[in-house]
């Protein structure tokens, strides 16, 4: 049972977040940049949020076809992927202690742990009775 739920689950709130930041980043660009250090560039900020939200329909199509393929490939690269951008933003908070760059990378780090929980569910033979 846990081996289908929590790959779904990963990869719904995995979806869910990104389209949130796709949401901050298209329309709340200002409010986004004034609570990193990195500063405002609407087109880069709107880049971020195009490639946020093909990777949330890109999670969500293998979670609603259930693409067994899909999600084993989703939940190794995922976390892999929030491993760097955590990486990056506990990097940027030890750096300047804004407290927008600890959250995003506590996020990541949920997801490093779930998505790699996942991706050995996944990846375990089913046990027959």
């Amino acid at each position: 049972m846990i081996k289908k739920f929590l790959p779904n689950v990963f990869l719904v709130i995995w979806a869910l977040s990104a389209l949130g930041a796709t949401i901050a980043h298209q329309f709340f660009t200002e409010r986004v940049a004034a609570a990193s250090v990195w500063g405002m560039a609407a087109g880069w900020q709107r880049e971020i949020g195009y490639f946020d939200l093909v990777l949330a329909c890109t999670a969500l199509y293998s979670v609603f076809t259930r693409d067994s393929a899909l999600k084993k490939y989703l939940c190794m690269i995922l976390p892999t992927l929030s491993i760097l951008l955590g990486g990056n933003h506990l990097v940027t908070f030890w750096q300047s202690g804004q407290l927008l760059h600890f959250q995003w990378s506590a996020l990541n780090g949920l997801a490093i742990i779930f998505g790699y929980a996942s991706l050995f569910l996944l990846n375990t033979p089913e046990q027959k009775h």
